[in-house]
């Protein structure tokens, strides 16, 4: 292959990378889309599912607590000085080397209903952490979608900012050729040009309020500021629906299904579990339990036959001093073997355990009185929750009509702008009147046309807080 070939090659493929790579970073984006990359990517999401994990781990753990305990334990050392053989449990005075081994259980036969109540306890808060999480789910598709709407405000915004700056361009060129053959004056075309750098300026800010508005949104699906992305516009129905629906369907399960409200309802659940949990605690417990161990100490000893030795005694006989000569054994010591020691200390032990609360300094009548104020947070929080979600949906349902007629009027004043542009535009094109005139009416159009876009998405964005909400 040639120089010339291998170059073009070259240049060829990273043609197809540089493109592919445009591909791949152009994309275009649905609401739906969006919403799902951001719920996948968000990182308060993910806090809130590692606090659900938490919870479900002390769930599982709460389920074993009645579950047999079984501890294994074993030490070995040496002992110097006057000290008590933990095996022979007699004193000793010189070094020796002991280890002890032994398995001890327990299970719990009744402990007045405190491992129900800690069930109970873990569980509610279990069913509040994936409250949480669908509370924090919740806002964020609010976020998304009002960055979503932006976007696309920014966008028509755009687009009639270039629309007008296009037309006004054409007017400029129109009042040119009309001052070269003298039938129109000078002031004109600067009235013109002057307003076609108010346009530009305008068209300047609108861009730039695009660019922070897709910077917005992609902070909040998770991508990076330098990815570049287009939206697609798929709500179709829902503009629909945001500026012809009069009627909502108030489902009186709306605030039970709303997360921070079920959160709230939880936590109480988990507190009054908590408050019987503590009643529970003054109540005795039985536990059975037993043991098996053995013991060795280097101290030990056993014997290992004797030896017969005559020792003399004086005894009285007849009120005579004698002695006699008796036979007495003397025992052979010698050291206890390990195994034999640990068989012949092997020993168990079983039994019943009761334990109850006599006096204890008033700690668990203050700790009744801790979570009984514990209690009544968790109510009143119930009660701000349940007046938030009303507040604001009936707040939503008020705006978004407000909307609607904010809309109805925009586009009657858009009509009404739309048809006087149009007819000073025929006088101006005929001579009749002034450029000054002409772009004061069409500033006015440019306004009605600005308001109409805003309040059309004033309804949608109202709208999908009130189907939210519902």
């Amino acid at each position: 292959m040639t120089k010339t070939a291998q170059y073009l090659a070259i240049s060829l493929w990273i043609f197809v990378l540089s493109f592919n790579h445009s591909y791949a970073q152009q994309t275009f984006w649905s609401l739906e889309e969006c919403i799902k990359q951001g719920i996948l990517h968000s990182k308060d999401i993910k806090q809130a599912q590692l606090k659900i994990a938490h919870q479900d781990i002390a769930v599982e753990q709460q389920k074993r607590s009645r579950d047999p305990k079984l501890f294994a334990n074993t030490q070995m050392g040496w002992q110097f000085g006057r000290n008590i053989d933990p095996t022979t449990n007699r004193f000793n005075n010189g070094g020796i080397f002991f280890q002890s081994a032994n398995i001890q259980g327990s299970f719990s036969l009744y402990q007045g209903g405190r491992i129900a109540y800690a069930k109970q306890q873990q569980k509610a808060n279990s069913e509040a952490a994936i409250a949480d999480a669908q509370q924090v789910e919740f806002q964020l598709k609010l976020n998304i979608t009002n960055a979503f709407l932006q976007v696309l405000l920014a966008k028509e915004k755009w687009v009639l900012a270039q629309k007008t700056l296009n037309s006004s361009q054409e007017q400029s060129n129109r009042i040119s050729k009309d001052i070269a053959i003298g039938v129109r004056p000078q002031r004109d075309l600067v009235n013109m040009q002057a307003q076609i750098a108010q346009e530009k300026r305008q068209l300047t800010n609108t861009e730039y309020q695009l660019q922070e508005a897709y910077r917005s949104l992609k902070h909040l699906i998770g991508l990076t500021i330098e990815t570049t992305i287009e939206i697609k516009n798929t709500l179709d129905q829902d503009w629909e629906n945001a500026i012809n629906i009069s009627k909502f369907d108030l489902n009186n399960n709306a605030l039970e299904a709303f997360p921070a409200f079920k959160a709230a309802k939880a936590r109480l659940r988990a507190l009054d579990a908590e408050q019987n949990g503590i009643l529970a605690s003054q109540k005795p417990t039985v536990e059975l339990f037993g043991s098996i161990g053995s013991q060795f100490s280097s101290a030990a000893k056993i014997i290992n036959g004797y030896n017969e030795q005559l020792v003399d005694q004086q005894v009285w006989l007849e009120g005579q001093p004698n002695t006699l000569s008796i036979v007495q054994k003397i025992p052979n010591y010698e050291n206890n073997p390990y195994s034999e020691q640990v068989k012949n200390n092997f020993g168990q032990s079983l039994g019943i355990r009761a334990t109850w609360s006599i006096w204890d300094g008033k700690t668990n009548n203050f700790a009744r009185q801790q979570a009984s104020v514990r209690k009544l947070e968790a109510e009143l929080t119930i009660q701000q929750q349940a007046e938030w979600f009303n507040y604001e949906l009936d707040k939503s349902i008020r705006y978004l009509k407000a909307s609607q007629t904010s809309y109805a009027l925009a586009e009657q004043s858009v009509e009404t702008a739309q048809k006087a542009y149009d007819m000073t535009l025929a006088t101006f094109t005929a001579g009749g009147t002034s450029a000054y005139e002409l772009l004061d009416v069409k500033q006015r159009l440019n306004t009605a046309q600005t308001a109409l876009i805003e309040a059309r998405y004033d309804c949608l964005f109202a709208y999908k807080i009130v189907q939210t909400l519902l």
